[in-house]
């Protein structure tokens, strides 16, 4: 991973509502390609999903499988109560990483969101180049 990565975490890819949300990142991968930033998808697939998604999808995205205790550890695994029953969901989640720090972070996944993600990846990217730009144009 370079020093500016964005890290997308996803319930299974098995399901339709989280499939919905890896069209979008589908969808935008490319714009992020453009300024070189790749995109890494954290979910608790098992490896050979996450292979046959890859494999499916003929992307560059880079997918990562963990256990429900990474997902418990940093907050990301929540409990939901549907008519009386409890379930263990993976909320959505997206980091923008500068030199492992999270500088921007989202709890949603839509349009508007990536669009945001990708214009904070990109004053990012392109800060130095602007600071000296500012220089030459005062």
């Amino acid at each position: 991973m370079s020093n500016l990565y964005i890290q997308i975490i996803l319930d299974s890819l098995e399901k339709e509502k989280t499939l919905i949300q890896h069209d979008l990142i589908i969808e935008w991968n490319s714009y992020f390609n453009e300024i070189n930033v790749p995109i890494k998808v954290i979910t608790n697939d098992n490896p050979n999903v996450l292979y046959k998604i890859k494999r499916q999808y003929k992307t560059n995205i880079e997918y990562e499988s963990k256990d429900l205790n990474f997902f418990l550890e940093h907050k990301y695994l929540k409990e939901k109560v549907i008519y009386g029953k409890k379930y263990l969901i993976i909320y959505p989640e997206i980091h923008v990483i500068e030199e492992n720090k999270i500088t921007y972070t989202s709890k949603r996944i839509n349009k508007n969101v990536m669009k945001t993600v990708f214009f904070v990846c990109l004053d990012m990217k392109f800060k130095k180049f602007k600071k000296n730009l500012e220089k030459l144009l005062t």
